[in-house]
């Protein structure tokens, strides 16, 4: 299990304990970056092809992006497991502000932001040298 002290990365907001695999904070970030940018196909190709929640999680994470401009941060709780295979419990911060529907992609709808949190349990494994999420729990967070 890692060490309980956090250290902060980038600009996306991620904070994680020490000692995690750089192989999945760099999955962590390039998430958060697919969801603030709203790349759809970076941010499914995070996900294991073989999700069964796959053909969902692509439905929602489209219109979720499509309808909200997103701001995303995510803290490293807690990791268990070696090799290929870890378990890790986040917590997972969205701000979401709506979109103002035919204006450029980045004009949002005056008014204040909706923010999501939640404690997420994921398992990650290694595919040669980059991670995917084989498993996330709650789905629903991508809802739109």
């Amino acid at each position: 299990m890692a060490s309980r002290r956090t250290f902060v990365l980038g600009s996306l907001g991620l904070r994680a304990l020490a000692g995690v695999d750089r192989g999945i904070l760099d999955l962590l970030e390039t998430v958060a970056a697919a969801l603030t940018e709203g790349e759809l196909r970076i941010f499914l190709g995070c996900f294991e092809k073989e999700l069964a929640e796959r053909p969902a999680l692509e439905r929602d994470a489209a219109a979720l992006m499509e309808q909200h401009l997103i701001s995303c941060s995510i803290e490293v709780l807690a990791e268990v497991g070696e090799g290929d295979r870890r378990r890790l419990e986040l917590d997972w911060m969205m701000d979401l502000k709506a979109r103002i529907p035919g204006a450029p992609p980045t004009s949002a709808a005056p008014g204040r932001s909706v923010r999501r949190r939640e404690q997420v349990r994921v398992e990650v494994r290694r595919h040669g040298r980059r991670w995917r999420f084989a498993a996330f729990e709650p789905l629903r967070l991508f809802a739109p």
